[in-house]
């Protein structure tokens, strides 16, 4: 079953906290934008398959420039080719049963299909 954002709004805080890794997943939304310094900075968000929270990450990658890398960056950003995937943690932050101390969310993390 695939969760949507959508899911997101019945978060199940009645999970119980438990480390474990789920299957992957393809971002339900990506978000690039290029930076002053020729970064591309890439937004991506999933929901958590287990209490349906929804999870956002950032990288930013250089977009190598000048003489020895790419003469101009592109004007529409683009997922860097070096990254296809991101790793996400569920960070809902509800106190779940049996969630210990100092840990965030349910306890599941997944990888993320940027594509």
């Amino acid at each position: 079953m695939e969760v949507t954002v959508a899911d997101a709004l019945q978060h199940d805080d009645a999970v119980r906290w438990r480390e474990e890794l789920m299957p992957d997943q393809t971002a339900t939304n990506i978000d690039l934008r290029n930076t002053p310094d020729g970064a591309v900075v890439v937004t991506a968000q999933s929901c958590c398959a287990v209490c349906h929270s929804v999870t956002v990450k950032r990288a930013r990658r250089v977009i190598p420039s000048g003489p020895k890398g790419v003469p101009n960056a592109p004007d529409v950003p683009t997922v860097p080719t070096e990254l296809t995937r991101m790793a996400f943690l569920c960070d809902c932050g509800y106190q779940h049963p049996d969630r210990p101390s100092g840990e965030y969310g349910c306890g599941r993390y997944w990888q993320v299909s940027l594509g």
